[in-house]
């Protein structure tokens, strides 16, 4: 029985036959060769998509950088104090990433600013950095700009003292609020020697401050106490044209306004022409709309002093013609523009507690405060304007 079991285990294989055998050993090496090409060919596609998403991921990164080097640029012409942009999300369909700058203004150039700028971007695409990073470092110059108009302005010298503060609001936008208080409360004048601005006490100035072509910096703007310019000290490259006020001959100035206790005058909104302008005591002129005021003589408002239509400085303009004196006293708050390039302006709050707060401009030959006062440039009387050749130059630049 055995044997016959034997003889028919070697019939069956039999059947198959060398050729059979080899063909099945050919094909199967055939699988295998073809199978380890295809694991080749998916491994190196892999390779070659990861260094797509690297590559990708690396010029996002640079871009970033890049990006974030001009946005702080822009900010600097606005704003000589500002540190750098602080670390931002960034993101579109496909890579996410962040940017951030850090500025060092120069000890020896006040024009002079390094900005070190970080773009990264991780490997996953997530904002959350470390994967892919680009540094660049560029050493730019921010060229001074030409201010049009200020919170003051004034031919010779400026003396600040007391409690002032001189900042800025857009009336456009709503009333002034303290919080929210911009930085171009800027002061100048057309004066290049020694000690042709002077703050004492605590006078803060949140914004620039500047004094004639080619004058001495250190020399013309002194800060003494507690006082502070938190913006840029300069001279500035031209001096600001200050063409004195002169009335068309023929127009008929009519007799001096004089009020005095609790009296009050209602004017309607126009052109006015005055002899003198002198406001006292709880007496009050009132404006119900835009108001454009000419004198020949002093101006003294004290008290409740002027009612501006909506309070709101364009509404008022008044122009003195001469040398003359402009007096500003007492808790009456002050909405409009004074444009007196020939007479000296004295602002005083008094004895009393209440801050005296102006919101507009003031253009003198000289000023000169005491007090609690509060200076507020309204920038919806006009844009600060740069000279149409300013511009920036880029010292050097390059990535780490």
């Amino acid at each position: 029985m055995k044997k016959r079991l034997e003889i028919k285990q070697q019939k069956h294989f039999g059947c198959l036959g060398p050729e059979t055998g080899m063909a099945l050993v050919s094909s199967l090496g055939m699988i295998t060769t073809i199978a380890t090409l295809t694991v080749g060919f998916l491994a190196s596609g892999l390779i070659e998509i990861q260094a797509a998403r690297n590559f990708e991921a690396r010029m996002t990164a640079f871009h970033l950088a890049e990006g974030a080097v001009d946005q702080t640029i822009v900010m600097l012409r606005s704003d000589p104090t500002y540190a750098g942009l602080a670390s931002t999300d960034s993101s579109n369909s496909r890579i996410a990433g962040k940017y951030q700058t850090t500025v060092t203004r120069s000890e020896t150039n006040p024009e002079i600013y390094t900005i070190k700028a970080n773009g990264s971007v991780s490997q996953n695409g997530s904002s959350s950095g470390g994967g892919q990073q680009r540094n660049i470092t560029a050493v730019v110059e921010i060229g001074l700009p030409i201010i049009r108009n200020h919170a003051l302005y004034a031919d010779q010298t400026i003396q600040m003292s007391g409690n002032i503060v001189s900042d800025s609001y857009d009336s456009n936008k709503g009333p002034y609020q303290q919080a929210f208080a911009g930085k171009k409360g800027h002061i100048g004048s057309n004066r290049s020697a020694g000690n042709t601005i002077s703050l004492s006490g605590n006078a803060i100035i949140k914004g620039n401050a500047s004094i004639g072509p080619n004058g001495d910096v250190e020399r013309g703007i002194i800060t003494s106490g507690t006082s502070a310019i938190l913006g840029t000290k300069y001279a500035a490259p031209e001096k600001q044209p200050l063409d004195p006020v002169r009335l068309t001959r023929g127009i008929q100035k009519t007799a001096s306004i004089n009020i005095a206790g609790s009296e009050t005058i209602t004017l309607p909104g126009g052109t006015y022409y005055y002899k003198q302008l002198s406001i006292s005591d709880n007496a009050q002129l009132i404006l119900s709309g835009e108001t454009t005021i000419y004198t020949t003589g002093d101006v003294n408002f004290h008290g409740n002093g002027i009612k501006t239509a909506e309070n709101r400085p364009p509404n008022l303009t008044i122009n003195v013609a001469g040398n003359r004196t402009v007096s500003i006293k007492g808790s009456g708050n002050f909405y409009g523009k004074i444009y007196a390039p020939q007479s000296t302006i004295s602002i005083d709050s008094g004895t009393g507690k209440k801050k005296l707060e102006l919101f507009g401009s003031f253009t003198g030959n000289y000023f000169m405060n005491s007090g609690n006062v509060g200076l507020h440039y309204d920038e919806a009387l006009s844009q600060t304007l740069i000279d149409e050749n300013f511009s920036d130059q880029m010292k050097s630049w390059q990535e780490q």
